[in-house]
């Protein structure tokens, strides 16, 4: 009995050396049934059954911070930067050596910053936007392309300030060439008036006035 009960302290102490505890603790019984009384295997077997226990903690703590994990990931799938950094960090809390949570609390960290940064370009785009309509109500067409241009700066995927730059660019060949033909009708009147041919003079004007109703000089 004595060489049996060696065995099985022996076989106890090598699979517990293993990590292997819970078959340790199985051989270390065996052994307790040949001499029940033997205090060194007892505070052995107390210590076993500390270890699977913690093991055990390890284990439950582990499927924990994997459901944590899930979570966030659904999160971070989402685009909710904000929820899916707290719950990284909430795993962290549980397993503190797992890298994967600390990479990807810095990409949510990267997302919530460009987010920051695209409100913030459409809080400044939608001012230059608002600029360059009210200049371009006003008939300021230039001032209002270059109030269209500054919010392409800020967004420049948006296609309202583009088309909007181009019908200010429209009107602008418009109002020159309305400036050109009263400018050539204002000048026939002149010439005329000079070389006093009163009616052609007077065609002129007229012309002109046709073009610039508003203008006080024809």
């Amino acid at each position: 009995q004595d060489a049996q009960y060696q065995n099985y302290v022996n076989a106890g102490n090598a699979l517990y050396d293993q990590g292997k505890y819970n078959d340790a603790l199985g051989q270390y019984q065996n052994a307790l049934n040949i001499n029940p009384g033997d205090a060194t295997l007892l505070s052995k077997v107390e210590e076993t059954k500390k270890k699977i226990q913690a093991e055990n903690d390890r284990k439950a703590l582990f499927e924990k911070y994997l459901a944590v994990i899930k979570v966030a990931d659904g999160l971070f799938k989402a685009a909710d930067w904000t929820g899916a950094k707290a719950k990284y960090e909430e795993a962290l809390t549980l397993v503190s050596t797992e890298k994967y949570p600390k990479d990807q609390i810095d990409l949510c960290n990267k997302e919530i910053e460009k987010a920051r940064l695209n409100a913030d370009a459409k809080v400044k785009y939608d001012a230059a936007v608002k600029e360059g309509d009210d200049f371009f109500k006003n008939a300021k067409y230039q001032d209002a392309i270059n109030s269209y241009t500054k919010a392409l700066g800020f967004i420049p995927t948006e296609k309202y300030p583009k088309d909007q730059i181009a019908l200010c660019q429209i009107r602008i060949k418009e109002l020159t060439d309305l400036d050109n033909k009263y400018l050539a009708a204002l000048k026939k009147g002149d010439d005329a008036f000079k070389m006093r041919d009163w009616k052609t003079a007077r065609t002129g004007y007229t012309d002109a006035l046709g073009i610039k109703p508003n203008e006080k000089y024809p």
